[in-house]
């Protein structure tokens, strides 16, 4: 867009054209603007190929000119409020920062892990009803540690599975390699002898997020077919969708910790065609 009577010199890092520069001067030293009657809203690129150099402006014009210099790049330091709903201890500091009944918010991109216990009815029926709740609950405990140390958040649980949030894929990933990785061993130091294992389903996607039980919670198609995604794990491994494999650079956190991936693909149930998915374990899959 331009600006009434104003001209514009955007500095890029990309290819451009000298030729709609007014002269330029002293290229080796620096970059000299010469400003010339009968301004006009228009936009100027150049190309910054020589690294950073000083500027020089020659006003020859009758009138005055008023030069301003605008960052217009995101600083390194922010956040979004995408990043801030995903962070457990925004959620937990902040708990009446949320949006008003009604009001949704879109997000462009969020990553959604589900996590399940493997046999859980068998669990209850074997702990009995205390016992059972006591390991879920210390499991819950676990999970959620994982989760603040890998910048995730904990949105909801759901019996015995669990909800989560990332801003950033590649978190989701190494969260739920320490999940996995660490799980066992945690619950045998708290106390609990009956063997845990975890099904796991990670998607990425937009989605919307509204308050919905005094909570911020996600909706919408990636939230379904995360839970769609983590319906296929069988316990031990990582089902991951495409488009997360996309997002960090064909699954580099899983297979650079040595797991091996095996595309799938399947109906699932809400989905129109098959959807491709990638299942991940610690060692080779047969065939």
């Amino acid at each position: 867009e331009s600006i009434e009577g104003a001209r514009i010199l955007e500095i890029t890092s990309g290819e451009g054209s000298l030729h709609d520069l007014p002269a330029l001067n002293n290229l080796k030293e620096g970059l000299t603007l010469e400003v010339t009657g009968g301004l006009q809203g228009r936009r100027i690129q150049w190309p910054s190929t020589l690294g950073e150099l000083p500027l020089t402006v020659h006003n020859d014009s009758e009138l005055p000119v008023v030069l301003h210099l605008e960052d217009t790049q995101w600083p390194s330091d922010s956040l979004l409020a995408a990043d801030v709903i995903s962070l457990q201890t925004f959620r937990e500091l902040h708990t009446g920062q949320l949006l008003s009944p009604g009001v949704s918010l879109g997000v462009g991109s969020v990553t959604i892990l589900f996590t399940d216990l493997v046999g859980s009815t068998a669990m209850y029926e074997r702990l009995g009803d205390t016992d059972a709740f006591s390991l879920v609950w210390d499991h819950f405990d676990v999970l959620k540690a994982i989760l603040i140390k890998h910048r995730g958040a904990l949105v909801k649980s759901i019996g015995d599975a669990v909800m989560a949030s990332f801003s950033r894929p590649m978190d989701a990933q190494r969260a739920a390699l320490d999940m996995q990785q660490q799980i066992g061993d945690a619950m045998m130091e708290a106390g609990h002898t009956h063997p845990v294992h975890l099904k796991m389903g990670i998607h990425t996607g937009p989605a919307i997020t509204i308050t919905a039980n005094g909570r911020l919670d996600y909706f919408g198609s990636t939230v379904n077919l995360a839970a769609r995604t983590e319906s296929q794990s069988s316990g031990d491994d990582i089902i991951i969708s495409e488009s997360h494999a996309e997002a960090t650079n064909n699954a580099q956190p899983l297979t650079d910790a040595g797991w091996q991936g095996q595309k799938m693909v399947t109906a699932l149930k809400g989905f129109d065609g098959n959807i491709q998915l990638l299942r991940f374990t610690r060692e080779a899959p047969e065939g």
